[in-house]
């Protein structure tokens, strides 16, 4: 598996925390009556869920969830998915739950799963504020697997482009700077007078202009002899102090 494989899950049934774990983490056989809540694999599926083995940490309280989520933003081993249960008495539900979570981590998958119907997809869309799928129990080892591993890919999916879209506002930026530097030496009101349709100072390959205009050859007597005698930083020094004269005038 070469994508985030880091799952939390909340439920205060600690019967099915051990169900979820058997689907997702599988190390043994054991099976458990809560596990009724989910349907079998057939025979062909078998191999399938033995290859996808996710990483799970499992909590029974939301507050638990929370922490485990702040934990493991410091030890950059962020959980790409969360699977919350809307019900977790006595502390605070999974919606809120899920709003606490998103507020450390807003690159956090959410998959809520329930039995009860108290909470609308709309509700709970609007509170956690984007990305949240709703399940209901019963749900199928498969529906659940298939679940998990799309909302992994989509996680690295989401990590792969801002981390081309830092690259590219890096080029962008350093791109710009360049500009910065050619203009000094062929300003943009220049590029406009060769070409007065040409946009933000930028023309094309083959464009030309016909413009009457006077120009102005300028020597600076003896300045050969002159520059020999002084350094190259100096005689660029005066030059730009010669241009910085002529220029306005």
């Amino acid at each position: 598996m070469d994508f985030n494989n880091n799952i939390l899950v909340l439920d205060d049934d600690l019967e099915l925390l051990a169900a979820y774990r058997n689907i997702l983490q599988p190390k043994k056989r054991e099976r458990s009556r809560k596990l009724a809540a989910f349907a079998e694999l057939d025979e062909d599926d078998q191999d399938n869920k033995e290859k996808l083995v996710f990483n799970v940490t499992a909590a029974s309280q939301g507050e638990q969830g929370v922490e485990l989520v702040r934990d493991s933003i410091e030890k950059n081993r962020h959980f790409a998915v969360a699977i919350i249960d809307i019900r977790m008495p006595p502390g605070i539900d999974g919606l809120e739950t899920a709003r606490k979570i998103r507020d450390l981590d807003s690159s956090v998958y959410i998959i809520i799963i329930t039995a009860y119907s108290d909470r609308s997809i709309e509700e709970i869309q609007r509170n956690v504020r984007h990305d949240v799928v709703l399940a209901r129990k019963p749900i199928s080892n498969d529906e659940l697997i298939q679940q998990v591993r799309n909302a992994c890919n989509n996680w690295d999916r989401d990590r792969e482009l801002k981390s081309k879209s830092n690259e590219l506002e890096s080029v962008n930026k350093e791109l710009k700077e360049k500009i910065k530097i050619f203009d000094k030496f062929v300003p943009k009101n220049f590029i406009k007078v060769l070409d007065s349709a040409a946009e933000d100072g930028h023309i094309q390959l083959g464009n030309c202009a016909e413009n009457e205009m006077t120009v102005m050859f300028s020597d600076i007597r003896s300045f050969t002899a002159f520059s020999e005698t002084i350094t190259p930083k100096d005689s660029f020094q005066f030059i730009n102090s010669y241009l910085g004269h002529m220029g306005p005038i």
